[in-house]
């Protein structure tokens, strides 16, 4: 099948009828899938070719989620009640699929899709107040809750909304999409993103050994825009604990839109809460980032940073 469009690990295909005996196994899955889309009585074939034909009919944007590796069918995702430029978000993945990260990759690649394609400013969505798995999801995708009853607990995100998350393996798919953006954007990045780097990128996250690091992403139109990373540095010179700025970055069509500064103010709470008063940053020799740094509140430039090769 030909997708309508990709992400880094799923191409997102029209629904079919081929793909029915999937969908019976997905949705017919009271325990770990039905229960969640509030789904009680089984579904028939007959039932769901039916709902296939009426999809492809109407032209709705639905789609199949298939695994780029192996084709393999991970679940379908879907806008609803698309109307004056809102729609609500459903996504079900089948229990084989699940817990691996798919989620978290398709939901901000859907609302990309929404926003770009179809002209959406708004995606909303509601969720079973039980369901806490789903709603971490669904808050590290950028989405928020606005309301909440005894059933359901709704949520949305809107475009150009800005709003920033830790960094967390679930978020590497979003990071490599910046980093490659990054590259689409200006050319003169000094490393490739191959194999090898994703391979260390994604072991960074095992083990303790960057228990210190501290990163966090923005997110604007449902995507990763901007980036900041840092690491606490302990010195037994005098017993404290400061932090250096390793790396800020936004993407060259979202900057001048207070994005780094978000980031940066961000990166500073999470630090005072770790009792850390000095954050210490090499300035880029670039003129835009001159200009950033100069325009830090309560920073003062003092030494020339100097890198030195082991």
């Amino acid at each position: 099948m030909t997708p309508i469009f990709t992400s880094e690990r799923i191409d997102f295909v029209p629904v079919s009828e081929a793909l029915v005996p999937d969908y019976l196994a997905m949705i017919n899955d009271r325990e770990r899938v039905g229960r969640f889309i509030g789904r009680i009585q089984p579904i028939t074939a007959e039932q769901d070719r039916w709902w296939v034909q009426k999809k492809l009919a109407e032209g709705a944007p639905v789609f199949s989620m298939l695994e780029k590796a192996t084709g393999a069918f991970i679940g379908n995702i879907e806008f609803m009640d698309v109307a004056d430029g809102a729609g609500e978000l459903g996504i079900a993945i089948t229990a084989g699929m699940q817990d691996r990260g798919y989620g978290t990759e398709a939901i901000p690649a859907m609302v990309r899709y929404g926003m770009d394609a179809l002209g959406l400013r708004h995606v909303f969505l509601k969720v079973f107040p039980d369901n806490a798995r789903a709603i971490h999801v669904y808050e590290k995708c950028g989405f928020r809750e606005y309301d909440r009853t005894e059933d359901d607990v709704f949520m949305k995100i809107t475009k150009d909304g800005l709003h920033i998350v830790p960094y967390t393996a679930a978020n590497v798919p979003d990071v490599l999409s910046f980093e490659r953006r990054l590259r689409e954007e200006e050319d003169f990045w000094g490393w490739v993103i191959d194999d090898a780097y994703i391979a260390q990128v994604q072991k960074s996250f095992e083990g303790d050994a960057f228990r210190d690091a501290l990163s966090f992403l923005a997110y604007m139109d449902g995507q990763a825009v901007g980036r900041i990373d840092a690491c606490l540095i302990r010195s037994h010179f005098d017993g404290s604990t400061k932090a250096y700025l390793d790396w800020i970055c936004v993407l060259k069509s979202y900057r001048h839109r207070g994005v780094a500064q978000a980031l940066l103010e961000r990166l500073r709470r999470e630090l005072k809460t770790k009792g850390v008063d000095t954050l210490i940053a090499l300035t880029a020799a670039n003129e835009e980032a001159q200009r950033f740094y100069k325009s830090v509140p309560n920073s003062l430039m003092r030494d020339t940073g100097i890198w030195i090769d082991i």
